[in-house]
């Protein structure tokens, strides 16, 4: 009879457990599935993960994200890292300036030069004793006090006396006095070779300076240096893709409080807040927890303005916040303001992820995400490069959806009143306790048998 109850027990506990299990590998288990445009005759493909997409997913890893083809099969993916920041190359013709001076004077410490209004630089200064029998030309100077990018290359144009070596050194100032050095290079040219010299730089700030160009070699030149032309590469920094999403319903808890919840795992890199009005300045504590059982804790501070102005409404940048596990966010206004008067609009900055997937199977192709406690479907990116040997991961094809801020309602943390794992906790207490007492009332049973 005892073993008899401990099966009905062990059956009773069984079903009284929920059922979170879902099939991760079946594409109906999904809370949100799209179509998803995958290019014909590429094997393997890059994926921007849409940020539709990016709002659903339950996991911070990712793992509930799937892509199924019409078999309903799952294809085979693998995380790439987050993306680089880029920068785009530029290049500015410069008008080389001749130096004019005396022979030798550039090898002497404390040399002034001057810019005079047709556009020759002078000697006009020397601390030492170079003999000046006659005016020669020691060098060129390059106007780059407009260039507000970091360079990193000089390309020379060029007239070199045919198999010699001449080394050429570029330098900078600011007042055309003191001189720093930026690179230098040994140029060789042969009978007829008119390629340009080109000296790497390491990305100097050049804006408000002038670049000098000198010339040397080791024996007697058999002929004049001259510099035509000259080009300077710069780089400039591109502003990094980031995805935003809008979040609906945050609550006002007070005139100086406003609650929210994401409805996803997807790690927030930052937050921008637009007070509601016209040129409102808010200073602003931002705070996160992961659940209403945690303490608050800080995770940035910064400003939150909306200006009005001729050009139209001026709003603050996102504020970065602090890495972490957090789904809750609580941002706090300076109580020497006003506060949030009316509900601001809030955006979170989700990083940009992409993925390599395997094609396999046929159209049409479905992106699918939602599924808490789904199992990780990535690859090593090694493993899924190999199916295309030879194929650099920068050249492969690149799938990325149209720019779109999805609009997300926000969630509760329960805080106001009993949290779900407190009524897990206390649904498997009460479970547990029905269970043993229904083990109780079998064991006391007494069998009918043997009664006159």
């Amino acid at each position: 009879m005892k073993v008899q109850a401990l099966w009905v027990a062990l059956g009773v506990l069984a079903i009284s457990q929920p059922a979170f299990c879902a099939d991760d590998m079946t594409e109906g288990a999904y809370a949100y599935r799209a179509p998803l445009p995958i290019l014909a005759g590429a094997p393997l493909q890059r994926v921007a993960i849409p940020p539709q997409v990016l709002v659903r997913l339950q996991e911070a890893d990712q793992s509930d994200l799937r892509i199924f083809n019409a078999q309903g099969q799952p294809l085979s993916m693998a995380r790439l890292p987050a993306r680089p920041s880029r920068s785009e190359q530029g290049e500015i013709e410069l008008r080389p300036l001749p130096v004019l001076g005396a022979p030798g004077a550039l090898a002497v410490t404390g040399v002034i030069l001057q810019v005079d209004e047709k556009g020759l630089a002078r000697v006009i200064g020397v601390n030492g004793a170079p003999e000046p029998p006659k005016t020669v030309l020691l060098g060129v100077l390059l106007d780059v006090r407009g260039v507000r990018d970091p360079a990193t290359r000089l390309r020379l144009t060029t007239d070199i006396p045919a198999q010699q070596p001449v080394t050429f050194q570029v330098e900078s100032s600011s007042d055309l006095a003191q001189w720093n050095s930026l690179a230098e290079v040994v140029a060789y040219r042969s009978p007829g070779d008119r390629s340009p010299v080109t000296l790497a730089l390491a990305r100097p700030a050049l804006e408000g300076s002038y670049l000098r160009v000198t010339w040397r070699s080791a024996n007697r030149l058999l002929g004049p240096v001259v510099v035509r032309g000259a080009m300077l590469t710069t780089e400039h920094p591109k502003t990094p893709k980031v995805e935003r999403a809008e979040i609906s319903g945050a609550k006002r808890t007070g005139s100086h409080e406003l609650d929210f919840g994401l409805p996803f795992g997807t790690p927030v890199t930052a937050l921008q807040l637009t007070p509601a009005g016209q040129n409102t300045i808010l200073p602003i504590r931002i705070l996160g927890r992961a659940d209403s059982e945690q303490p608050w804790t800080l995770l940035a501070s910064g400003t939150a303005s909306s200006l009005q102005g001729t050009g139209g409404a001026r709003v603050s940048p996102a504020i970065p916040l602090q890495g972490g596990d957090f789904r809750f966010i609580r941002v706090e206004a300076d109580k020497r303001t006003s506060g949030f008067t009316a509900p601001p609009r809030v955006q979170v900055q989700l990083e940009p992820r992409d993925v390599v997937i395997l094609v396999t199977g046929g159209p049409p192709f479905t992106i699918a995400a939602g599924l808490k406690g789904a199992n990780s479907n990535f690859l090593p990116l090694d493993s899924l490069m190999a199916a295309s040997p030879g194929v650099n991961l920068a050249d492969l094809p690149l799938i990325e959806g149209q720019p779109h801020i999805p609009v997300t309602p926000s969630v509760d943390d329960g805080s106001g009143g009993l949290s779900a794992r407190i009524l897990i906790l206390w649904g498997v207490l009460l479970g547990a306790t029905a269970i043993l007492g229904f083990i109780a009332w079998l064991v006391s049973r007494k069998p009918a048998q043997g009664m006159a």
